[in-house]
């Protein structure tokens, strides 16, 4: 009987590698987490202290200022029971629907429109612009009734801002000044919906000074942007009174609301009426303001903090987020990558797959660059071949278009028809001519119609959305080559297997080729000294500066040692212009 042999045991285990997790499960909700928690603590807290200290000097300012309230009474203004349950009702109703349809429809990337013309028109397209201008006139009329309110329980006087006039013949009759405080609320929610769409406000804002806090000049600039915003919404206001009162007057519209807007149909269009109610007219533009003042310092806030670097410690986690299907979630991986974090982890795990996401990003740029920003091209397949058709022999048959029974006398009308359709040619006797009907004569009708005159501005395409629109992603492109060229400097000294060194002529090669587009892209741009063009040349310029920058950094470093390397001849030509220049 043999003896049964038993394994050595030993304390050595074999430990699985590390293995990159997928962003869904582990970049994805660290990103998300920290954006709730900027939401709820820096985003709302920060607008509703605006709101506060606004309630508090329009307070102020409806009591009579200093004179009329003291010293004591400025002290103690800020911490009054009514003034914080109104500054938090104006922060709720204004500032919080803005926030949150920020949150819910900002989207990284959006196709660029060329000219203001198509901007207007692709925005219409697009339901988040009407979601967007729905919460702008649901948060202009809550500021309207919360401004109603706190006139007529705080002012001294009457503001006379009744939803009827005060009239026992006719009770029914709506309030002018109050339809004229609508109108105006509508006009800014307007035009705070035309510049919202021509910043694209709902589209990431990729930052040029990530962690740049909010200054005091930030909020001057975004007072003086909220006088002018203030000041043309109750310019285009004006005539709406007006064009509201034409409106009343129609037949129909005059006998359905005469119980409540008979007395706008009666008197004259005066402009005296204009010089009568400047009050009500500065009244509009303190609310306007109001209004607008929160949307905008409401929407600095958010831009600021949205945008800011995300700490993420794990380097597996981080590298995941490369991969994540939000372009404003890879943003933020590749801000938080660091040779440190690749060296201090398994750099054989890690390496391909940010080496693999971004080279796969850059060419996916630099082909739609090289491609114009035209839509790639569909292969097509080979044409099928037909069948071979087989001949049978027969005999040729002639169509005959008439009737094949013999019928009884035809009229001429009927003869003529039978002709016609039979392709025979036969004219149309004379005696007929007048009993075929003759088509209705057409009138150019276009040119008493007046032509609207656009302005060329407003029409033609500039020059600096055109090159946004071929370099969309430039910033995550300038994050890209300077998160490689700085990994692929740190190998030189903390790669000890050449993992990394191994992919060099692959990152200058996508390098190299994306700069000698750009800059033969720089030449054949038409010079000029117009503004739009001196901002395509900035982007230009931006863009070609990065890849230089990463490519410079790359050789600067490895120097003559790049001569182990095999390129292309067109990547060592290029390459060969930068040793020249160290």
């Amino acid at each position: 009987m043999s003896t049964r042999i038993r394994a050595i045991p030993s304390t050595l285990s074999a430990k699985a590698s590390p293995l990159v997790p997928p962003p869904s499960k582990a970049f994805d909700p660290a990103v998300k987490a920290v954006l709730r928690h900027r939401l709820t603590y820096n985003i709302f807290l920060s607008s509703l202290a605006f709101a506060w200290v606004q309630v508090v000097v329009l307070y102020i300012w409806t009591l009579g200022g200093l004179q009329n309230i003291g010293l004591q009474g400025l002290i103690s203004m800020p911490f009054n029971l009514p003034v914080i349950l109104v500054a938090v009702l104006a922060w709720f109703t204004t500032a919080v629907p803005v926030l949150v349809l920020r949150k819910s429809c900002l989207t990284a990337h959006q196709p660029v429109q060329t000219s203001p013309l198509k901007t207007l028109q692709a925005a219409l397209r697009r339901s988040s612009t009407r979601q967007a201008f729905m919460t702008y006139l649901f948060s202009a009329a809550c500021a309207t009734a919360l401004h109603v309110f706190v006139s007529r329980t705080s002012e001294a006087m009457d503001p006379r801002l009744n939803i009827f006039v005060k009239s026992k013949k006719h009770p029914t009759y709506l309030n002018g000044r109050l339809l004229f405080l609508i109108l105006s609320q509508f006009s800014v929610s307007c035009v705070a919906l035309l510049r919202s769409t021509m910043m694209d406000r709902l589209v990431f804002r990729w930052p040029s000074h990530p962690n740049k806090p909010i200054t005091i000049g930030d909020y001057m600039r975004v007072m003086t942007v909220v006088t002018v915003l203030a000041t043309v919404s109750i310019l285009l206001s004006l005539p709406l009174f007006p064009i509201l009162r034409i409106f009343l007057r129609l037949p129909f519209i005059r006998t359905l609301l005469k119980p409540f807007v008979a007395h706008f149909a009666k008197g004259s269009y005066s402009f005296v009426l204009l010089f009568r109610n400047l009050a009500l007219l500065g009244r509009a533009w303190v609310l306007a303001w109001s209004t607008l003042s929160i949307w905008e310092v409401a929407e600095m806030i958010f831009d600021s903090y949205v945008s800011r670097p995300i700490s993420i410690s794990s380097p597996e986690t981080v590298v995941s987020g490369v991969s994540s299907s939000d372009m404003v979630f890879r943003y933020f991986a590749y801000a938080e990558i660091t040779p440190a974090k690749i060296f201090t982890a398994s750099t054989s795990i890690l390496w391909p797959a940010l080496c693999r996401e971004s080279l796969i990003t850059l060419g996916r740029d630099y082909q739609h660059f090289l491609r114009r920003g035209a839509p790639p091209l569909v292969p097509l397949l080979p044409p099928i071949a037909p069948a071979p058709q087989v001949n049978i022999p027969s005999t040729p048959l002639k169509a005959l278009h008439q009737p094949i029974f013999r019928a009884q006398a035809q009229s001429p009308v009927q003869k003529v028809i039978n002709s016609l359709a039979g392709n025979s040619g036969a004219e149309v006797p004379d005696a007929l001519k007048s009993v075929i009907p003759k088509p209705p004569p057409t009138s150019n009708l276009s040119r008493y119609i007046p032509q609207l005159k656009v302005p060329p501005w407003f029409t033609q395409d500039r020059p600096s959305k055109i090159v946004e629109s071929l370099l969309p992603t430039r910033d995550l492109d300038l994050l890209i080559v300077d998160v490689l060229s700085r990994i692929t400097v740190a190998s030189l000294t903390d790669d000890k297997y050449g993992v990394i060194q191994r992919d060099i002529p692959k990152i200058l090669e996508a390098m190299c080729v994306f700069l000698e587009e750009i800059e033969a892209y720089q030449r054949d741009m038409p010079l000029g000294d117009d503004e739009e063009r001196q901002k395509a040349a900035e982007i230009l310029g931006r863009m070609a500066e990065g890849l230089q920058e990463g490519i410079s950094r790359v050789v600067r470093t490895f120097g003559i040692k790049l001569n182990a390397f095999k390129f292309p001849p067109r990547v060592a030509r290029k390459l060969q212009g930068f040793l020249d220049y160290l």
